[in-house]
């Protein structure tokens, strides 16, 4: 009879931390697992293979996307629209530069769309830019995030927050 009552309570307890587990929800300082769909412009640029995950106030993802998370728990679904302020910023003009020819390969064949890396001897990794026109002695490079000025559409599941 003893080991009966040792066992119920066991299973008791076990199902109260599973509940406990599953009512915690987004907050600062929690590491979170959210599988996402991104669509601008109503076209999907991106869908997780796997759960993202992040912790909530180390500015690992945007900021209006990670705002739009707090309170969400384990299970809940959430279409979320991210400005571009909130995003990645809107359009800088003064991120659009020309820049000499003599700084790319004798052979570059770039064209209009191309996304490309320039690096400088002081930088230790390369700022990506796209290219918007070839000119005769530049290259217009169009430094801005490729989703700067966008509205950002994502549909959420939150699947751990721990």
């Amino acid at each position: 009879m003893k080991s009966t009552m040792l066992l119920v309570t066991g299973l008791i307890l076990t199902g109260f931390v599973s509940m406990a587990h599953a009512a915690v929800t987004v907050d600062k300082g929690k590491k979170v697992q959210f599988n996402y769909e991104l669509t601008v412009d109503g076209k999907v640029m991106e869908k997780s293979e796997k759960p993202l995950t992040f912790t909530v106030g180390a500015s690992m993802i945007i900021p209006g996307l990670e705002k739009q998370l707090m309170g969400l728990k384990v299970g809940d679904k959430k279409e979320v629209t991210v400005n571009p302020k909130e995003g990645y910023g809107e359009v800088d003009p003064q991120m659009v530069r020309e820049v000499s020819k003599t700084q790319f390969p004798k052979d570059f064949a770039g064209k209009p769309g191309m996304m490309i890396e320039l690096r400088s001897k002081e930088q230790d990794r390369g700022v990506p830019g796209m290219i918007k026109e070839l000119k005769d002695k530049t290259i217009l490079v169009d430094f801005n995030h490729p989703l700067a000025g966008k509205t950002l559409k994502f549909n959420v599941e939150i699947v751990g927050v721990e």
